[in-house]
């Protein structure tokens, strides 16, 4: 990271700058626009830091943020019902403004012991690409293929611990990794538990890696509605890996089949769920299987069931998935499924079976679509004078429920 502005147009320090206070945020903001950076990042132990020309600088004119003067920093800018949601979800989007100078999105959440917030200027015009200058060889770079590999399996098999570690493997490689954590909702504001991000911390600075908790919403499946169209914007954004880790599922929610390139279904020894992994239909999903926690009692039992089901079914599209086992608490074999993932990437792409599958997505992606909006339609029809009537006929026993239906649709 580094701490000086070469190249960066100096800007008067704000009068504000030594007093860690409610007005130093609008202050900062206004360094960020006068630098013409991008980004303004407060987090507790350092000095502000802001993006400029990519790179990330500290403002060392200003003094260190400690966790109470940085609270009393973000709460200064948020609202009571804000701080409420906040404390809440410990993680609260919004947005920001400077009268007529810029808009901000502005993400808060809770790190440790303090509050982190991260501003993020919003462009008033969007520009296509030729206005900016831009080659159309940078729109196809944004069309390319990469790989997307999918973690599921039952709620406590060690899933986010295992996430992290192959983040660690992946970002040991040099390459960029993006992650999804699907977690369960908030009965109280609907929002994610950030209850998998929390466990992913050790790359929470690490700009190589990006990570976002989303929430399910009610939605079952083990995915969040929105996670097919964040994928598509976290490729487009350039990274060579994304990673989705699936909230727990169980034996009906097998959305999670199919939906990447390569998926993992992760099982825990000794508690069965082996066996549930194949009532769930997870045993057509799994690309690879991972028994994690290979160091606990009944792990070789549990190994030893996969391969029998394993044995039973004959695969379909000439792959047998591995089985790997790994201790994720202490990294143990996470390279060695790194390789295997590496290996059913090579399999698909050299099989034609990549492309087939991606292609799959997309047709259910566009199925599910256009079900969405037809049922938007119907729903129109689901209302006003003619549905009322129709319904007191239904209630009055002169038409049936079917009846009044096709009635609704040939009108």
């Amino acid at each position: 990271m580094s701490q000086a502005f070469s190249d960066v147009p100096a800007a008067p320090v704000p009068a504000a700058r030594a007093r860690e206070t409610e007005t130093m945020i609008p202050d900062l903001l206004d360094v960020v626009l006068q630098r013409g950076a991008s980004d303004l990042h407060l987090t507790s132990g350092s000095p502000p830091v802001i993006r400029y020309l990519g790179d990330l600088m500290r403002l060392e004119e200003y003094p260190v943020l400690d966790p109470q003067a940085l609270r009393t920093m973000v709460y200064a800018i948020i609202s009571q019902k804000q701080r409420e949601r906040l404390e809440q979800n410990l993680e609260l989007d919004m947005s920001y403004s400077l009268p007529g100078k810029a808009r901000f999105r502005v993400n808060v959440y809770f790190q440790r012991d303090s509050i982190g917030a991260a501003f993020r200027m919003i462009p008033f015009e969007i520009k296509p690409l030729q206005d900016l200058g831009l080659p159309p060889v940078v729109a196809e770079f944004a069309r390319l293929p990469r790989g997307f590999v999918l973690v599921t399996g039952p709620t406590g098999s060690g899933k986010s611990t295992l996430t992290e570690r192959l983040i660690s493997t992946v970002r040991g490689e040099g390459s960029e990794v993006a992650v999804l954590a699907v977690d369960p909702s908030s009965p109280f504001s609907g929002g994610a538990f950030l209850g998998d991000r929390v466990r992913m911390q050790s790359h929470a600075t690490d700009r190589g890696v990006f990570i976002r908790s989303m929430a399910t919403r009610g939605h079952l499946g083990g995915l969040a509605l929105g996670t097919q169209e964040a994928i598509r914007v976290l490729d487009a954004a350039g990274f060579p890996w994304v990673m989705v880790e699936t909230v727990g599922v169980g034996q009906v929610e097998i959305e999670v089949a199919g939906a990447a390139d390569t998926t993992l279904v992760v099982v825990p020894p000794g508690s069965g769920d082996a066996v549930q992994a194949s009532k769930a239909g997870l045993l057509e999903a799994a690309d690879i299987f991972v028994v994690n926690k290979a160091d606990r009692p009944g792990a070789a039992e549990t190994r030893r069931d996969l391969e029998f089901m394993l044995h039973l079914s004959a695969p379909g599209d000439g792959w047998t998935p591995p089985i790997v086992s790994t201790v994720a608490s202490t990294g143990e074999c996470v390279d060695d499924l790194w390789s295997a993932i590496a290996e059913h990437h090579r399999f698909q792409a050299e099989s034609g079976l990549l492309d087939r599958r991606r292609k799959a997505r997309l047709a259910d992606e566009v199925r599910s679509i256009v079900q969405h909006r037809l049922e938007e339609r119907s729903l129109d029809h689901a209302r006003g004078a003619e549905f009322d009537s129709l319904i007191d006929e239904v209630v009055d026993r002169r038409l049936d429920p079917y009846e009044a239906a096709a009635k609704l649709l040939d009108g």
